[in-house]
């Protein structure tokens, strides 16, 4: 965890491997493209898989993102919360503090 922390967190490598995936597959649709130009058979199924495919990895990148925003967003409110936590610690004490003075003037 602490590597994947030192590189940039999850989000940082789901869109590195989005990247990485969708390289190829671009370079599959210019040989589909090009085999379609020069009047290939089969050309316009290569396109058409190509593409869907491009679209369901780039789907599950950008769900990947999502989920990995949302455990950020989740791990920001739960130190808020401990913060605010220690605070009312704190406010708590020093409240006490100030019963038992006042408790001991009396």
């Amino acid at each position: 965890m602490n590597a994947l922390k030192k590189f940039g967190g999850w989000g940082r490598m789901v869109i590195f491997t989005g990247v990485i995936i969708t390289i190829p597959l671009f370079v599959l649709l210019g040989a589909a493209i090009y085999g379609f130009i020069m009047d290939r058979p089969g050309a316009f199924a290569g396109i058409l898989w190509t593409l869907i495919i491009i679209l369901v990895f780039w789907a599950i990148t950008w769900v990947g993102l999502w989920m990995v925003s949302d455990t950020g967003n989740q791990n920001i409110m739960q130190s808020d919360l401990v913060n605010r936590l220690n605070e009312l610690e704190r406010e708590n004490e020093r409240l006490q503090k100030l019963v038992t003075e006042l408790s001991q003037k009396k």
